[in-house]
This record gives C-alpha cells, structure tokens and sequence, in this order.
C-alpha cells in the first residue's frame, strides 16, 4: 500500500515511480520522466552536480518495498572516503536530506539512502509500523548487503527514529561495537518528549482512534525548510497512527529495560552522538543520559539553540554541525 500525495496535482506519484524502478539486485539510474520529476523537485538529481553514478532500485523486506538510492562517484573521479548508510526519522523520507547529502559527497563519500516503511516512496500506511522489529529488518537485509555497493569504510547515520533503528540493532544482537566503522547518531530517539503524557493518551485513546492529527512542530531554526515541510512537501503524513505510538512506546520501554536491568553495554570508541538543545521532540537529556550509561565511550556534541532537525539548520548552526562531524571522521 502507498501513501497518497498530499498534493495530487504533482506530474509524479510514489505508485508510478515504484513500477519504474527495478527490483533489487538489480539498479539503474533514473530513466523515465516521472523519476526524473521527483529528483527535481526534491534537489537530489546528484548526478547533476557531481561527478557520480545514481542508481535507485527497490528491496522487498517483510512485505514492504523499500525504495533505495544508491550514489556512487566515478572512478578517478574522486578518492572514495567510505560508503554513508543513512537512515531518516519519523514523518521524514531521503527527499529533505538533500542538503546533507550533498556535503558528504563533496566530501568524497558515496550514499545508500532508504525511504522507511510508510514513507516516502516506500510501500506501507504512512507514519505506520506493527513494530520497530520492522525497521531492524530492513537495516538488517541492507547490512547484509554491504559487499553489493562497497566493501570500504562505512559510515552509519540515523536521524531521531533513524538513530533509534541503529540502537536498536546494537543493543538487540548484543554488539561491542557498531556493524560499520563509525556511527553517526543525529537527535536520537530513546525516550519522546512529553513521555509520561503520550503513554496516558494512548492508554486512553486506543480505545477510540486509530490515528491523530499531526502537530507540525518548529523542529529547526531554518525557516525556509519548515515552511517545505508544513506546506509544500507532498509525502508528508497529517496524520499519525496510534499503532506507530504503541510501537514506539514498547520500543521505548524496553530501553528501559535495558538501562535499568544493566545487562548490556558497549564500550566503543565508535559511536558519536549530535544533540541540539531546542529539542522539542524528544527526552534529549534524558537520551543523552541512557547513551552516556549504555555507550559510555561515545562522543557526544550538544548544539545550543539547534532543534530537533540538526541536519536542517540555520547556516551558522549547520557550520557547528560539520566541523564537529568532520573531527570526528578525520575529513577536517
């Protein structure tokens, strides 16, 4: 099942893109009109800025068809510095990420990029999972694909719900350190704001509905891209369903179980965590605390005055943000 667009008068739609785009193992670059459209309107046509190949191609995983892209520079182009395996957020999908994007390429770095299940072009309801077992699966099978795309450095990230996927998979296969080289954890998920309140709504409310207007929230200083989001992008839900904050909330939970039980820990080197201190979206210092006691060797950088969407920010925040990150991947 796809989303529909919230802007049905778009010359694309998810449904038409998916049957053009080939089944995994197979890749190709974008060939038809509608594609083409789709990476305009977002920025991403990356091939038209750099000297890269992109392919994107669709992975089946649990039922979902999960839309890929996967951005590689030529040879002699450019010295590779690694593979970036990004995962975005709750509401998210790779078309608002273009910006970041396009500062690790010209840094040097290719990019496998997914949309979730339920967003993006990816199949499923939109803001909708039975569990985040799913979203374990679906880093799990591309994990397993390393070799496909590179068998370089590999450089993970995850955006909130993203960053929530890559803990996830540590803590669930009880890992010492990070399935790639370094992980980049950008306003993770463990704990959402408003905890206490949201679990006695749902306790209350899962009764009655099965979804609820969505409240837009101020989750960046940089206007311009809030505006995008509230009023302009078409694969944005309005709605979020009460089985994504059941899955949530047991998700969170057993993070919990994990803190307060003891009975795991990593002491890697590896892992780094960027944390804006206008974060309205989740437990921030709560999150930080339940890192700093389960990875107590990560890197962790707060950003003052940045907001949910760190990889979003004003121009000044954004600098702060890549001079932290380019320390700690060696590319200063």
């Amino acid at each position: 099942m796809l989303a529909p667009l919230t802007n049905p008068n778009l010359d694309w739609s998810p449904g038409e893109i998916l049957i053009q785009t080939p089944q995994f193992p197979e890749m190709l670059p974008p060939q038809h009109g509608i594609q083409q459209a789709y990476l305009n309107f977002y920025d991403i046509d990356f091939a038209r800025l750099f000297k890269v190949d992109h392919f994107t191609s669709q992975l089946s995983v649990d039922g979902y068809q999960i839309h890929l892209h996967y951005v590689r520079h030529q040879v002699g182009v450019n010295q590779n510095k690694g593979t970036v395996l990004f995962l975005h957020g709750l509401f998210d999908h790779i078309g608002l990420f273009g910006h970041a994007f396009r500062c690790w390429l010209e840094r040097g770095y290719d990019l496998v990029l997914i949309d979730l299940p339920g967003h993006g072009l990816s199949t499923g309801q939109m803001a909708s999972i039975r569990s985040f077992q799913e979203y374990e699966d679906v880093l799990t099978k591309i994990l397993n694909l390393r070799e496909v795309f590179s068998e370089g450095r590999w450089i993970g990230a995850g955006q909130s719900t993203g960053g929530a996927i890559w803990i996830n998979h540590m803590v669930q296969h009880q890992l010492k350190k990070p399935p790639v080289d370094e992980l980049l954890l950008f306003s993770p998920l463990v704990r959402p704001a408003h905890h206490a309140r949201i679990k006695g709504m749902y306790a209350i409310l899962k009764h009655f509905v099965t979804d609820v207007k969505r409240n837009f929230q101020p989750n960046s200083g940089h206007q311009e891209f809030l505006d995008f989001v509230r009023e302009q992008d078409p694969l944005q839900s309005k709605w979020l369903t009460a089985q994504w904050v059941k899955a949530m909330l047991e998700w969170s939970h057993a993070m919990e179980a994990v803190l307060q039980d003891g009975c795991y820990q990593s002491l890697s080197e590896h892992i780094h965590v960027v944390q804006g201190t206008s974060d309205q979206t989740v437990d921030w210092k709560y999150n930080l605390d339940w890192i700093h006691k389960v990875f107590p060797n990560a890197d962790i950088k707060t950003i003052e005055k940045a907001g949910h969407h760190g990889l979003n920010e004003t121009p000044e925040l954004d600098k702060l943000l890549w001079a932290t990150l380019d320390a700690w991947l060696g590319d200063a």
